[in-house]
């Protein structure tokens, strides 16, 4: 499994959150949406059950850290750092990808790094761990508020079959300002 190394980056932001499953027309795979108060943003990420977003439990020492959840073997983080003046979501994506390379120690060649749309950027990888992978999407962006978004979904994997799945189903991700 080690040959198949991806990464997906996700980031949202907020204390409160709302949240709903949806199908997209465009490709008839569940969308599970949830919107979050501050910064104000909605995230949309394809092909997830239902997964209930709470507060994370060091949110009050480090507001960084918003969100968090997870359905049985996916889980589901948001983090929103300050971002500096004037960084776009193209920005915030690099700076995040930089940071998740190095706490990961990924090479970036087992990277896969895309774009979901004009402000929404995707880090997928697997990160091997004895007999499974972790399989890890990084759904990345910034917010007018002055936040980078980063939505990390992971998932354990003890099969290959897991893999293409994982990584072909966060093209439709999105995070967008409400």
């Amino acid at each position: 499994m080690r040959k198949y190394l991806f990464l997906i980056l996700i980031v949202a932001v907020s204390a409160s959150a709302s949240e709903e499953k949806q199908t997209s027309p465009a490709s008839g795979s569940t969308m599970y949406r949830f919107e979050l108060s501050q910064p104000a943003i909605r995230i949309t990420l394809p092909n997830l059950p239902r997964i209930e977003m709470l507060r994370h439990p060091l949110n009050g020492e480090k507001p960084h850290l918003r969100m968090m959840g997870n359905n049985q073997d996916i889980n589901v983080l948001i983090i929103t750092p300050t971002a500096e003046p004037g960084m776009t979501p193209i920005d915030c994506a690099s700076a995040s990808a930089t940071s998740i390379l190095a706490r990961y120690e990924v090479q970036p060649q087992q990277v896969f790094r895309g774009r979901a749309d004009e402000n929404t950027f995707l880090l997928i990888y697997g990160y091997p761990q004895g007999e499974f992978v972790l399989l890890n999407a990084h759904v990345l962006s910034a917010s007018k508020a002055g936040y980078c978004v980063e939505v990390h979904v992971s998932k354990i994997s003890t099969s290959e079959a897991d893999v293409s799945p994982w990584f072909n189903g966060f093209g439709e991700s999105k995070i967008e300002e409400l």
